[in-house]
């Protein structure tokens, strides 16, 4: 991949999901699946994309000191690892709040989703200079999220009336030049995709997984498809998944879409 490092939050207070009684602990990032915290299969799946270096952001001391223990116990080793502590904000300004960490150009994504290496490769063909990528998903009827229209290679972010069966979350592709329009964008994702779409410089590619999930209802869909996933490709040899990846990276090109 063009793309080796990855700016991964790992904070938030999940309060839809609590008040719906599923217990989360610290954040969505430490909930287990297949005895480990969803941390530690996004992260897995991260190096074996070909990301190399790690911003892992969190909202509280505790979310820091227990992504440590999940780094140390991955079985891999990243080159660099930097833990930032933000301010609790929200997600959509991780990137404002980290700036002075990151390169050029990155992952951001959340370390409670699971996305195929396949997947970080499709997005990362997909970047240029200037525009900024996202993962179109289906949302769940419950939480439309921003749902969009996709046609011809184009987005037109919806304002009202039902979805028509796409939407997007946050950016997973980005570089500095995002940064710098966030303050002006008020750091509000609907914001975002309007301006980069009206100036076609937003990119999508489709993925079966959500990226997100805030409700029960797309917190069981997302964890069904994800036990799936590691049952197909994951377990039980995680290292055997990784070195597979790995080897099989594709060239660094990119594409215009």
């Amino acid at each position: 991949m063009n793309t080796t490092q990855a700016l991964v939050a790992i904070g938030g207070k999940a309060q839809r999901l609590r008040s719906s009684g599923i217990g989360v602990p610290i954040s969505k990032s430490f909930m287990r699946v297949r005895g480990k915290p969803l941390l530690h299969w996004n992260l897995l799946s991260l190096y074996a994309a070909g990301v190399s270096r790690l911003v892992l952001c969190g909202d509280t001391p505790l979310s820091l000191y227990e992504a440590t223990f999940v780094v140390d116990n991955l079985g891999i080793r990243f080159e660099h690892v930097e833990y930032f502590q933000d301010p609790g904000l929200g997600v959509h300004g991780l990137p404002y709040q980290a700036s002075r960490h990151l390169d050029e150009q990155f992952v951001f994504d959340c370390g409670h989703s699971l996305m195929p290496p396949e997947h970080y490769h499709e997005l990362d063909r997909r970047k240029v200079a200037g525009n900024i990528v996202f993962s179109a998903f289906r949302p769940h009827p419950v939480n439309l999220r921003q749902p969009v229209v996709l046609e011809n290679n184009s987005v037109r972010l919806l304002t009202c009336g039902p979805s028509f069966g796409f939407a997007l979350a946050h950016p997973m592709i980005v570089d500095r030049g995002y940064i710098k329009n966030l303050p002006r964008l008020r750091f509000d994702v609907r914001e975002v995709i309007a301006h980069y779409a009206e100036r076609r410089n937003l990119c999508y590619a489709h993925s079966d997984m959500p990226p997100e999930f805030d409700v029960a209802a797309e917190y069981h869909v997302a964890i069904s498809r994800y036990n799936k996933y590691l049952s197909d490709h994951i377990l039980p040899n995680e290292a055997a998944y990784v070195e597979r990846h790995r080897s099989a990276r594709p060239r660094q090109v990119s594409e215009v879409i």
